[in-house]
């Protein structure tokens, strides 16, 4: 039972830290990402970046409207769009890029403001007497 709580505990972590882990500025209105179902022609940094770094932004931005679009089609662009809140919106491409890369690029866009475990609230130690 203690394995499983370390693992659960690692998890919730993993996803409250690392790259990804920001908060958006407040005109950032949704995001938009198409790439294609398989690894094909330069989308693995994609695939990476939707596996593991979106996960923390969606943690962090919970009310942000995220779509993302996987499809089979091999004419697809592999892409992210930002729209934000006056309407524009500024479209990232994924193509042959690495997740980290991918992963500064939208934070830049979005003016985004990284979160490091300083700002986790201090966690209290609760004793047990007898």
């Amino acid at each position: 039972m203690v394995a499983r709580y370390k693992r659960v505990a690692e998890a919730l972590r993993n996803i409250r830290v690392g790259p990804g882990a920001a908060v958006f500025s407040p005109q950032v209105k949704a995001l938009s990402l198409t790439f294609r179902f398989e690894n094909y022609a330069g989308q693995m940094g994609a695939r990476v970046f939707f596996r593991e770094n979106l996960p923390r932004i969606q943690y962090h931005n919970p009310t942000l409207p995220i779509t993302v679009t996987r499809d089979h089609a091999k004419d697809n662009a592999c892409k992210m769009i930002v729209t934000m809140a006056d309407g524009t919106t500024q479209e990232i491409s994924m193509l042959r890029k690495e997740s980290s890369r991918i992963c500064s690029e939208l934070l830049s866009v979005a003016k985004a403001t990284p979160y490091t475990e300083a700002e986790e609230p201090a966690k209290t130690k609760q004793t047990v007497t007898a």
